[in-house]
């Protein structure tokens, strides 16, 4: 009967001290990232700092909480940018301010091949090909996801039209 008190006893005190242990002090990163050529924010980039991640918002603003303390490297993504890193040191209930601007980088694709195959309501077309390269890519049309993005489906599809020729 001793021996179960004892028991008890051990268990009750490795519970309290358990919660203890597990609330380690944390801090947080927040920032605005932007394009290094425009200066306008960018929206939709991922922002990485150890196992914790975020996104940017329309005005190109972030917010990263719950980061460990200790020496810590945010690195931020976004398609047709290259990415950023800058290491940081967060202490517990900090808050640290990381802005980085980003510069555009064009990605080299592979080919892509679209076949289609179905009934045609007017005409008799047995199969048709295409080859699309940048040179031959209207000017009005080219641009980077985040100008897409912030010209919005409207505008994008004004440009297509006004290089029609």
């Amino acid at each position: 009967m001793r021996r179960i008190h004892y028991l008890t006893c051990a268990l009750l005190a490795l519970s309290w001290t358990a919660p203890l242990v597990a609330q380690q002090p944390t801090g947080t990163i927040r920032g605005r990232i932007t394009d290094n050529g425009t200066q306008q924010p960018i929206v939709g980039a991922t922002i990485a700092v150890g196992t914790r991640s975020a996104q940017t918002h329309e005005d190109g603003r972030y917010t990263v909480s719950g980061v460990p303390t200790g020496s810590e490297l945010v690195q931020v993504r976004m398609i047709g940018y290259a990415q950023a890193n800058q290491p940081v040191m967060v202490a517990g209930g900090d808050t640290v301010v990381v802005d980085l601007a980003l510069v555009p980088q064009a990605i080299g694709l592979s080919a892509v091949v679209v076949t289609g195959y179905g009934t045609q309501a007017a005409g008799n077309i047995t199969g048709a090909t295409g080859n699309l390269t940048p040179d031959k890519t209207p000017a009005a049309i080219r641009c980077t996801l985040s100008t897409a993005c912030r010209w919005g489906p409207e505008r994008a599809a004004d440009s297509r039209r006004a290089a029609t020729p």
